[in-house]
């Protein structure tokens, strides 16, 4: 995948000039997703996703997910439930 699409399915473009140490644990979480990403795997497993991220947050990396799946990607998630 190019740089730009992985930011951008990330929510990263902003950041791209900051180093891993400089952001929140949100950013962390977000910079983690991407490179589980940036080489367009066909199966992805995440392990707990959206912990630590905001609502913004979580809203579009479970809309990316969805679009890896409208790709025939396969995404396995593991989550703890309440």
């Amino acid at each position: 995948m190019p740089l730009a699409e992985v930011l951008a399915a990330a929510g990263l473009e902003k950041l791209a000039d900051r180093k891993f140490g400089e952001l929140s644990g949100a950013q962390r979480q977000r910079v983690l997703f991407a490179l589980a990403i940036c080489g367009d795997p066909d199966l992805l497993f995440l392990d707990e996703p959206t912990v630590g991220l905001d609502v913004e947050s979580r809203r579009m990396l479970w809309d990316e997910i969805r679009r890896m799946v409208e790709r025939d990607k396969i995404v396995l998630l593991t989550t703890t439930l309440p």
